[in-house]
């Protein structure tokens, strides 16, 4: 891997290639298996001493096939955490039907403050990881907002993935578990 990239991009490429790496494995960690120790690992890599806890999933358009609705996933980061987030990935495992997100139009909110975000990457049909500017500190709450264009034409409950990335050169991501969105069938 290139040092030459930016910071954020390196980070990116990590977060990619260990997110693909639990996914083909068919491995996954629970909020409840969150490390226990100190926050870089014998092995030099960093972690959370307490897990980051994903405390809501929600849309601004419950509807099926609705235009310009927003999904917001909100995370705490406990004062205890041991490292700042840097990046959080959003999945989407068997739906009935994709999302598909607007990467440019995302935005961070943080303890009521916008955050900038430095990058986006991987904006599959299957996960967008977004990477913060600056890491969000212990102690913070952060709503990622997420703008879709339109909706799945399919009412139904949609479950998205939410794995959080600390900060250092070499992190495993924490999966924290499954937030829950649910449309309705639009009537017409």
């Amino acid at each position: 891997m290139s040092h030459s990239l930016p910071p954020a991009w390196r980070v990116l490429s990590r977060v990619r290639f260990i997110h693909a790496l639990v996914l083909t494995s068919g491995l996954a960690l629970s909020s409840s298996l969150a490390p226990a120790s100190a926050s870089q690992v014998a092995n030099g890599t960093f972690v959370f001493d307490h897990a980051p806890r994903l405390v809501g999933a929600s849309t601004t358009q419950p509807a099926s096939f609705v235009s310009g609705g927003t999904y917001q996933f909100t995370l705490t980061l406990p004062q205890d955490a041991g490292a700042p987030l840097q990046a959080v990935t959003i999945s989407q495992p068997a739906n009935a039907a994709k999302m598909q997100f607007a990467p440019a139009q995302s935005q961070a909110i943080a303890n009521g403050a916008i955050v900038p975000i430095s990058a986006i990457g991987g904006a599959t049909d299957d996960s967008l990881t977004i990477a913060f500017e600056q890491p969000i500190q212990p102690g913070s709450t952060v709503t990622i907002s997420l703008l879709v264009d339109r909706n799945p034409g399919l009412g139904g409950i949609y479950l998205f993935g939410v794995t959080a990335y600390p900060v250092g050169d070499s992190t495993n991501g924490l999966f924290l578990g499954y937030g829950r969105v649910t449309l309705f069938n639009q009537r017409g």
